[in-house]
């Protein structure tokens, strides 16, 4: 019986440093993630064509049945951020064109001028030129800068008058 009061102030003691490790690892952790620091990415679509622009984009499942849409409204002549991204660390720009190909264009987006002209593109067609042709020069990047603690970024998709000519009626 002497020795009871004796492992039970031992297992007590032995739970407090096993606490204290684990609350030390957690403040280790999170001053790590402190010392990270954040961006911002902001998507824009600048329309250069005579119209106002509706654009929708779709994501479809496997039937191409609509999942999932989203509509953005670009006048003529105005560049507006339709998409940003927050994070924390760094982003390259094939994560940002990732990002924007999963979150903005998604699997098809149709370009809707305001006199009714179209057109559609589609994730896996092979048209070069248009919103899934990265490679394009109709993307501006603007590389990450850091002011204060967090990065930021813009990338921008131009519509031209030549989508706009080449758009057709439905």
């Amino acid at each position: 019986m002497i020795f009871y009061p004796l492992i039970t102030i031992n297992n007590s003691i032995a739970r407090y440093i096993r606490m204290k490790k684990y609350i030390l690892l957690v403040a280790v952790c999170g001053l790590l993630a402190a010392c990270d620091p954040e961006y911002t990415l902001d998507f824009s679509v600048s329309n250069d064509a005579p119209k106002d622009l509706t654009i929708r984009s779709y994501r479809v499942d496997r039937l191409d049945s609509i999942v999932d849409s989203q509509v953005y409204t670009v006048l003529a002549g105005k560049t507006p951020t339709v998409d940003a991204w927050y994070g924390i660390g760094s982003l390259s720009l094939e994560e940002a064109r990732d990002m924007m190909r999963r979150q903005v264009w998604r699997d098809s987006v149709l370009f809707e001028f305001s006199d009714g002209r179209q057109m559609t593109f589609r994730v896996d067609s092979m048209v070069t030129d248009g919103p899934y042709d990265f490679s394009s020069k109709r993307y501006d990047y603007l590389e990450m800068t850091k002011k204060g603690h967090t990065y930021y970024g813009s990338l921008t998709y131009t519509v031209t008058s030549a989508d706009y000519d080449a758009a057709v009626q439905p």
